[in-house]
């Protein structure tokens, strides 16, 4: 995704399939949020993004990465899809794009 695609989803705000979060937030909120994504149509999680859609980038994307993964690890089951896709905004300073398909198997 470059930095014009992600302006014009962060255009379009966000609704049923797209939710914008400064950072990851606690493990069993951002589960929940996943877990309602690929329960209905999947979606798309943009980390780095206010709810008001200002782009602040993320500092340590890595960071933010692991934690997701955690969070899916510890209370998704069975355990999440999810692809995610880093948009540089700022030098060392990424937008985190999650993209969550729809599940056949719903955890």
């Amino acid at each position: 995704m470059t930095r014009r695609e992600l302006e014009q989803l962060v255009a379009l705000g966000e609704g049923i399939s797209v939710e914008f979060k400064r950072r990851v937030p606690q493990p069993e909120r951002i589960a929940k949020e996943l877990i309602a994504l690929t329960n209905t149509h999947g979606g798309r999680i943009v980390l780095g993004v206010d709810d008001d859609g200002t782009i602040h980038g993320i500092d340590h994307a890595s960071e933010e990465e692991f934690l997701l993964r955690r969070a899916i690890e510890a209370h998704c089951r069975p355990p999440v899809d999810y692809q995610t896709e880093r948009v540089v905004v700022e030098p060392r300073c990424d937008v985190l794009v999650v993209t969550i398909p729809e599940s056949n198997t719903k955890p």
